[in-house]
């Protein structure tokens, strides 16, 4: 029972507290309807809790298909319910995530990608960015039926190929730092982050396909 169907509890108990006490204060003679009337008000506060648990699961629900899609998966569908107001949201969160798969297919084939490549799984180094990046790809490369791929830079963990740049590839890979002048200052082979830490640039990658 979450805190949400909790509060709900307690409230209608409250309530039904104050309300049967009012009625003995303001009426002795009611006394001989407390029974039926606490029976009902039991009843009452059974139904209310039911309905609030059955909600508070349903907003679960849609919650756990909204962070998926947020992570650029889009292949399965958002479960639908029939009760107001979620039957909207559930309604309107399946048409945006129709809408965004047949535009991410789309997309894939303007391309014409043959291979998704991105983050291993934690982000390369734990950055939460990153950790999306590879999420949202790996989910893509689902959708299109593209292999997926991630980056290794440590030559010991596992890989299926390893590239070395040559002479004309280092002066490629030299120009691209240079074009992240808001992430870092390049000098040479090193950089430099915004942060201050320095470091040499990382010339040698591997891919590993998942």
């Amino acid at each position: 029972m979450n805190h949400i169907v909790r509060g709900r509890l307690l409230l209608n108990v409250t309530l039904a507290a104050v309300l049967l006490g009012a009625l003995l204060v303001a009426s002795p003679q009611a006394q001989s309807i407390v029974l039926p009337l606490a029976g009902l008000m039991l009843a009452m506060i059974v139904v209310n809790t039911y309905l609030a648990a059955r909600t508070s699961a349903q907003v679960g629900t849609l919650r756990t298909a909204a962070l998926r899609m947020s992570t650029g998966d889009f292949s399965e569908p958002v479960p639908q319910t029939s009760e107001e107001p979620l039957a909207n949201l559930s309604e309107i969160l399946e048409r945006v995530r129709k809408q965004l798969n047949q535009q991410t297919q789309e997309i894939a084939r303007h391309l014409g990608a043959q291979v998704l490549v991105s983050y291993a799984d934690d982000g390369g180094y734990g950055h939460p960015d990153h950790v999306r990046c590879h999420d949202a790809t790996r989910a893509a490369a689902g959708v299109m039926g593209r292999p997926f791929e991630v980056i290794v830079t440590d030559p010991d963990r596992p890989h299926d190929s390893w590239y070395v740049p040559d002479a004309q590839d280092l002066d490629r890979v030299v120009r691209a730092h240079h074009a992240y002048g808001t992430q870092f200052t390049v000098t040479g082979l090193d950089i430099t982050h915004v942060g201050g830490q320095r470091q040499s640039m990382v010339l040698a990658a591997g891919l590993r396909r998942l």
